[in-house]
């Protein structure tokens, strides 16, 4: 096996950490063993989701594949995990919303802008998204330890407001972009 192919598997092998992650949640809260077993895949989603981009680049085995693999698992693991956690009233339905919104504005402007490249990131929305891969961890520690209830809720009103913020940035450069590819094509000097 060649070393390009490293950070793919640990991708997947977060994927896997998330299918039990959001299997464990609708399992959770009754028993103190399945809530260790709730933390320790958590644990294993933030460390491979660190790791695997860290190791593509120290690898130099970044490609346009991983980058949308990547982007893929990561998604599936917010957009379940919060899905499992609203089921049960422990996470606000309001955000899965909010990161439906924001994932479809950052799919179609990275489709448009980079057609066959990896992802367009910016940096807010990087930041987001990276504390949004350990909020479902922060919410499935508020019912364990209910005390922190209040300062979760304020968190993921933080975080909302970046991702908002994040879309309304890349929907004004996605213009801004296209205006500008749409001008030079028009007003082009001849060769």
């Amino acid at each position: 096996m060649t070393k390009k192919y490293i950070p793919n598997i640990i991708t997947l092998s977060r994927a896997v950490f998330s299918a039990l992650f959001i299997i464990l949640i609708f399992r959770a809260f009754n028993s103190v063993v399945t809530n260790l077993y709730l933390i320790i895949c958590f644990a294993a989603v933030i460390v491979s989701d660190v790791a695997d981009g860290r190791l593509a680049r120290k690898l130099n085995a970044e490609s346009a594949t991983g980058a949308k693999l990547d982007a893929a698992v990561d998604f599936i693991y917010v957009v379940g995990a919060f899905g499992a956690l609203a089921y049960f009233n422990k996470a606000p339905v309001w955000f899965l919303f909010v990161l439906l919104f924001s994932f479809l504005v950052f799919t179609l402007t990275s489709k448009t802008r980079a057609p066959r490249l990896r992802p367009v990131y910016d940096n807010l929305g990087k930041t987001a998204a990276s504390f949004t891969m350990a909020l479902p961890g922060v919410f499935v520690f508020k019912c364990i330890i209910p005390d922190y209830a209040r300062w979760i809720q304020t968190f993921a009103f933080v975080i909302s407001a970046a991702f908002i913020v994040s879309s309304i940035y890349r929907i004004y450069n996605y213009r801004i972009y296209n205006y500008k590819i749409y001008n030079y094509k028009k007003y082009r000097p001849p060769d």
